[in-house]
């Protein structure tokens, strides 16, 4: 048996690139949620609260943001990888463990930035490990004598359109909200429907998102019955 863990420091790498993501989500959300309704609809009103929105607005931002990382970093120091002959463990604190054992195992990708995944007969939950790890060297071999390794060399498809996704979703609820044309109105609100549908149960099944994430994502059926209900008036 073998274990791996994340190295001493190893943190920080993680959230040098995290916060520049979060920034520019928030940034952009501001400006679609906040800014473009007021420019659109030419509201004096609108332009005067901007400066105390976007105070309100950071100082939220900023606690998400903390609260984020505090989670994350809990969640990442306590990262282990347990390989033995039979099967491939994955324990980190808050996180369900996942189990792949070592003949499900469908497919080894060394990613762009030096981590990797491991896929078995679930993709939704398949094991992510970090570039972070202490002895990646030794955890390269280990896993090369499990499958061959499929090496990528440009970013996955997930990190690449995060944040247009991101940004398409907060276009979508301001045209939502600037609107007046019915069959805009319908479409927008279905496909606002659909995406926090899917996200829901997806945070919901996978063994990658933590207790608290499953917890709040409770709250999306709030928006999804408000929007339903609105979809029906329109009809």
């Amino acid at each position: 048996m073998q274990i791996f863990i994340t190295r001493r420091g190893g943190f920080r790498e993680v959230q040098r690139k995290i916060i520049p993501v979060m920034v520019v989500v928030y940034a952009g959300l501001f400006l679609l949620v906040i800014v473009v309704p007021a420019v659109v609809r030419n509201d004096s009103a609108r332009w005067s609260l901007i400066p105390y929105t976007l105070i309100a607005f950071a100082a939220v931002a900023g606690l998400i943001t903390r609260a984020t990382l505090n989670r994350q970093r809990k969640s990442f120091e306590t990262y282990k990888l347990i390989i033995d002959d039979e099967k491939l463990v994955r324990v980190q604190h808050n996180l369900p463990t996942i189990t792949i054992p070592r003949r499900s195992v469908t497919a080894i990708v060394k990613n762009s930035n030096g981590s990797f995944t491991v896929t078995g007969e679930s993709q939704l939950n398949a094991i992510g490990i970090p570039s972070q790890i202490a002895d990646l060297d030794d955890l390269e071999n280990v896993l090369a004598r499990i499958r061959p390794i499929d090496v990528r060399t440009r970013k996955p498809i997930a990190e690449i359109l995060f944040v247009p996704a991101a940004l398409t979703a907060g276009l979508v609820v301001t045209v939502t909200a600037i609107s007046s044309n019915r069959l805009v109105l319908l479409a927008s609100s279905a496909v606002i429907v659909i995406v926090m549908t899917t996200g829901m149960v997806v945070i919901l099944i996978s063994k990658n998102v933590d207790k608290k994430t499953k917890r709040l994502s409770w709250i999306s059926l709030l928006p999804i019955v408000a929007y339903l209900l609105y979809i029906f008036s329109l009809l």
